[in-house]
């Protein structure tokens, strides 16, 4: 587990130090939102494609490998969406595309395959915010340094974040080393088929899918929305993490009921609804940001790690692998829907979509609870 903490850290040091300014970024190099819904929909359209084989092949060759891969190539996409070429940032896009497919299912399932390592007793929800509490710390402090270096040269965060994804891929060799995998999986696509039907028809199955759609608006607009005040960026990040390392602190000291858990992702939905109406009062946007994040990072620890309770471990990756592709799917019309209001100045219908989207996940997790996958 520590080999896997310490990877966890400086991946996400790396991750945050360009996520607080790739959408400026973008605007800056003179890309309209139109343009940036393209290229998020060409990543989207590569994860779709990559998902299931890389899924599939997760399970074929070991968690470990896969986390691998995806790391080095998204290590190599940070590079190109810094150097002057033809299509970079398409280029850049579907490398990071790829690298995700390869990492979305596999590092829940590496978290899994570490449980069995554990001394003492803990729940999957618990092992999720263990995690997701180093990850929001390192978040936290790889966007601080990023938004410090773009304010000196915009390039330099995509660098800095290439050079930690390619140091933290050293600290997942001991882990493929001890977890010498052997292959006794026969999985083809034809019999995953198969098998993914019994999981295609529950209800936290599609929650997990629509989960992240539900976030589109705030993910595409914030950066904007607190561009607008003096070093809004920075608090607006800020918040973000802290409200997301919060909610991982919460979940790992309390057990938390499944009527808490309804509210938390009621609370979300209030939280997306007034966000855009409130977009000019600088306190109120924060609290909105601050209350949509922690409960929206609450919400996905509680609806992945029932998803993951209730899963087989041969079929692990490829299963989730599955969920992201239906995820991206639905992604690419939701983005150009958003972006479309956007572009028009109309935040409030840009939030609309996200706002319904997450009503429909509390249902499906609501009556999740009373149908449980056998």
């Amino acid at each position: 587990m520590k080999n896997f903490i310490i990877y966890t850290l400086l991946s996400s040091f790396a991750i945050g130090s360009f996520a607080i300014i790739d959408t400026l970024f973008y605007l800056k190099m003179g890309l309209d939102w139109h343009a940036i819904a393209l290229l998020a929909s060409a990543l989207n359209i590569t994860v779709l494609i990559a998902e299931l084989p890389t899924g599939i092949l997760a399970d074929k060759v070991g968690v470990f490998k896969s986390v691998l891969i995806g790391t080095l190539l998204r290590a190599t996409a940070c590079f190109c969406y810094v150097m002057d070429f033809p299509h970079h940032f398409y280029i850049a896009s579907i490398l990071a595309g790829i690298g995700i497919a390869f990492l979305s299912g596999s590092m829940n399932a590496g978290i899994i395959k570490l449980k069995s390592t554990l001394k003492e007793h803990a729940t999957t929800e618990k092992l999720f915010a263990n995690i997701r509490y180093h990850k929001s710390v390192a978040t936290l402090l790889g966007g601080v340094v990023g938004f410090y270096l773009f304010k000196i040269q915009m390039t330099y965060a995509w660098i800095l974040a290439g050079v930690f994804l390619l140091i933290s891929s050293f600290f997942l060799v001991p882990l493929i080393k001890a977890f010498n995998f052997n292959n006794s999986n026969t999985t083809t696509l034809l019999s995953f088929g198969e098998i993914s039907w019994h999981y295609v028809k529950t209800p936290i199955f599609w929650a997990c899918v629509l989960f992240s759609i539900s976030a589109v608006a705030p993910m595409l607009s914030w950066q904007v929305l607190f561009h607008e005040f003096d070093n809004g960026l920075l608090l607006g990040f800020l918040l973000l993490n802290t409200a997301t390392l919060l909610s991982s602190i919460w979940l790992k000291k309390y057990t938390i009921r499944p009527a808490v858990e309804y509210g938390v992702i009621i609370l979300n939905l209030i939280a997306l609804f007034f966000m855009p109406l409130l977009k000019n009062n600088i306190i109120m946007l924060a609290l909105l940001l601050f209350f949509h994040v922690f409960c929206h990072s609450a919400s996905s620890t509680f609806i992945f790690a029932k998803f993951h309770d209730q899963i087989d471990d041969l079929h692990r990756n490829g299963l989730e692998s599955l969920s992201s592709a239906l995820d991206g799917v639905l992604l690419m019309p939701i983005y150009a829907i958003t972006a479309y209001f956007l572009n028009q100045g109309n935040q409030f219908l840009a939030f609309m979509p996200s706002v319904i989207i997450g009503g429909l996940v509390l249902i499906l997790y609501v009556v999740s609870h009373q149908r449980r996958v056998v």
